[in-house]
């Protein structure tokens, strides 16, 4: 359980970075004695002075004349896609097919999957829509696969 918390923890460590990361432009170093804070300040109605990070944002530091691009830290996730590293158990057991990862309104369910594979390295699903004129959204993604405008999918997942 405490492994679990500390995973969450992390997660949530690793978004706020980003999120900075992707608000801060750059610094400028040597700004005036006047310029005390880190980020854009506005002042609240009992007077007391809150900084808020947007994105765009360029910080102003007190020291030499000089200014740092940030360079976020990039990285590739690779995973391994073959039977002994995924587990299809909950897919082969009738997973949803989603919109856009929207797991918040059984009206973003477009599709049930009826069967998952891995063969050759990549992820196989067969997958079966509703019948016509049941959802539009299904209606609507059944057409485009169909016609293969869409062709691939992105897959949620969790390394465990």
């Amino acid at each position: 359980m405490r492994a679990l918390r500390d995973l969450d923890d992390w997660t949530n460590a690793e978004l706020v970075r980003k999120k900075t990361e992707a608000c801060l432009v750059g610094i400028v170093m040597g700004a005036d004695e006047a310029d005390q804070g880190v980020a854009p300040a506005v002042v609240d109605a009992d007077g007391k002075t809150i900084e808020q990070f947007e994105p765009g944002l360029i910080a102003y530091a007190r020291g030499g004349k000089d200014i740092k691009f940030n360079q976020p830290v990039n990285y590739d996730e690779v995973l391994i896609v073959s039977e002994k590293a995924v587990d299809l158990s909950r897919l082969n057991a009738g997973a949803a097919v989603l919109d856009s990862h929207n797991a918040y309104t059984t009206q973003a369910q477009v599709a049930v999957v009826e069967r998952a594979a891995i063969r050759d390295g990549e992820g196989i699903a067969t997958i079966r829509f509703p019948k016509p004129g049941v959802d539009e959204s299904a209606d609507r993604l059944f057409v485009l696969v169909a016609d293969r405008i869409v062709r691939n999918v992105s897959v949620g997942y969790s390394i465990e």
